[in-house]
């Protein structure tokens, strides 16, 4: 409801009563809100990428020693100064404003429902369901294949690019 809310208000502030530009403003915010919580995460993720190599070589080298590659992996860490799950907290953060954002567009914008708007937001009496020249009201494979493209290319930078993983050779270990 307060993302909802938020973007009711953004759309009775917008001129035209714009629900497209209300919806990049709104993704813009939780983005912005949200960006050092991604940014750790995947710096704990480009942390731990690097790190395979070495770890692949304590698992062969103490494949028969389950404690033994405990410690080694553990004093690996330690000395690169990385923590194993400091990635997945950050994530666990933003999973209710994800889901808080996919139940207010997946429930439709064609009408307001005035129930769940705090008392403080104004119910816009219109809104313009047209963004550029796309409707928002429907299904639109333009809309979903630039979603695509720019999830692929925020992953791409997001991450960086990933170290190829060396192939061990059977007499090195």
């Amino acid at each position: 409801q307060p993302l909802y809310n938020l973007l009711m208000m953004l759309v009775d502030v917008l001129p035209g009563h714009s629900v497209g530009l209300a919806i990049i403003i709104l993704t813009l915010g939780v983005k912005i809100s949200l960006y050092p919580l991604t940014s750790r995460s995947s710096r704990a993720q480009r942390q731990m990428k690097e790190l395979e190599p070495e770890i692949k070589r304590l698992r062969e080298a103490h494949k028969d020693d389950k404690q033994k590659l405990a410690e080694t992996t553990m004093a690996l860490y330690q000395r690169h100064g990385v923590t194993p799950f400091s990635g997945c907290l950050p994530m666990l953060v933003q999973i209710p404003i994800v889901i808080g954002l996919y139940w207010v567009f997946s429930h439709g914008l064609k009408d307001v429902d005035a129930s769940i708007l705090y008392s403080f937001v104004k119910n816009p009496l219109t809104l313009d369901m047209h963004f550029l020249f796309i409707d928002l009201a429907g299904k639109s494979l333009l809309l979903a294949v630039a979603a695509g493209i720019s999830q692929y290319f925020q992953t791409d930078i997001t991450l960086g690019k990933q170290l190829p993983t060396p192939p061990l050779s059977a007499g090195k270990q």
